[in-house]
Order: structure tokens, then C-alpha cells, then sequence
């Protein structure tokens, strides 16, 4: 999980600096940081996977 929200977080600076600093590099930005972002919230979801889909264990709908 720390991996997966390091790599969030690397998403977002990416998305914020990188333009600031190099301008002409706004479209490699863009791409690093849906890669970055996607790959992040792919390990949470594979990792909540379970925990999101099983029954309640107190046995109550929802």
C-alpha cells in the first residue's frame, strides 16, 4: 500500500512541477502522471479488492 500511495503522490507532482519547470513538456507530464496514477490505484484496488466485495461480518445488508 505504501508503494500505491507513494506512486499517487509521485502522480500529482509530476502533474503540478513538471509543466511549472518545463513547459514544453506538458504532454510527456500528462502521460507520466496517468501512468503513475492508474498504476497507484490499481495496487489499492487489487489490495481492497477482497475487503470491498465480501459480506458485512456483523451480517447486516450494505
Amino acid at each position: 500500500m505504501l508503494l500505491g500511495f507513494a506512486l499517487v503522490l509521485l502522480a500529482a507532482l509530476v502533474r503540478v512541477l513538471l509543466p511549472l519547470v518545463s513547459p514544453a513538456h506538458t504532454v510527456a507530464a500528462a502521460l507520466f502522471f496517468s501512468a503513475f496514477w492508474s498504476l497507484g490505484f490499481g495496487l489499492y484496488a487489487v489490495r481492497y479488492w477482497p475487503v470491498l466485495t465480501r459480506a458485512r461480518l456483523d451480517g447486516k445488508p450494505g
